[in-house]
């Protein structure tokens, strides 16, 4: 009998031990912006098309919104609306944005994933808006000679 006593006990021992040490060793993997769309630090992007952001897994829609997804422009906020379906963000612009402006997004740390697991810190980017090019409306000079070069 005691030989089973004492093989049980170490049994019982190493079986808590194995608790004991499994336990708060559970793994999260915390959410992250993949890519932006527009890239950090793009220039020439559109001045009438959303901005998106895709996530490396879902996140929860409700979290998603104007206080977690900021547009700056010279420390101005730009108006616009938010939106996220599974693991993307989108800001859209009310108007279009300002030609040649340099644009400031961030992503903060109050997004989360449908675990409520937080960003670890606020994703930032930058982009410029595209420039408008100078377009020749006329191809005479004031004197009607063809060919002449005319100052844009």
């Amino acid at each position: 009998m005691r030989k089973y006593g004492v093989t049980n006990a170490c049994w019982l021992a190493l079986l808590a031990m194995l608790m004991a040490v499994g336990c708060g060793q559970e793994t999260v993997t915390a959410p992250y912006v993949v890519s932006t769309i527009a890239t950090n630090g793009a220039t020439g992007v559109a001045i009438n098309t959303p901005i998106s952001a895709p996530f490396n897994m879902a996140m929860k829609s409700a979290s998603i919104s104007g206080t977690t997804f900021t547009v700056t422009s010279g420390g101005a906020a730009v108006a616009g609306t938010v939106s996220s379906s599974g693991s993307v963000a989108t800001f859209t612009p009310a108007a279009a944005l300002n030609y040649g402006a340099l644009y400031t997004l961030t992503i903060t740390t109050g997004a989360t994933n449908m675990g409520g697991t937080h960003l670890l810190a606020n994703y930032v980017w930058t982009g410029t808006s595209l420039t408008p090019t100078r377009a020749v409306v006329g191809s005479r000079a004031a004197n009607g000679a063809r060919g002449a070069i005319m100052p844009l």
